[in-house]
């Protein structure tokens, strides 16, 4: 062999070597933040059909009990669980320290 022959096959190699490194390079960065955003997307949907899931099912759980004990009977008992969740979550809001005695 001569150089002659080896001469054509110098830049193929060394423009294989740097596509692999530019693919490397793109993989390491773009391939991280595509999945990061593909997984931001599918969150928020998840997030918002969970929301109307939770919406639909306490109208259907409301109005399944208010056809059991009247629908006065059934807002008023509803409303007082409410009640009762909204005065634990703000009596947690800030916890007691005992350093302030």
């Amino acid at each position: 062999m001569t150089e002659n022959d080896q001469e054509p096959d110098f830049p193929v190699k060394i423009a294989d070597a740097l596509e692999s490194i530019a693919g490397k390079a793109q993989s390491l960065t773009v391939g991280k933040a595509e999945n990061a955003a593909k997984w931001v997307a599918a969150g928020t949907i998840i997030f918002f059909i969970a929301i109307i899931a939770v919406v639909f099912i306490l109208i259907g759980v409301s109005r399944i009990f208010g056809e059991i004990v009247g629908t006065e009977v059934a807002y008023a008992i509803i409303g007082g669980l409410f009640l009762i969740a909204a005065l634990l979550l703000w009596r947690m809001r800030n916890p007691k320290d005992d350093s302030d005695a």
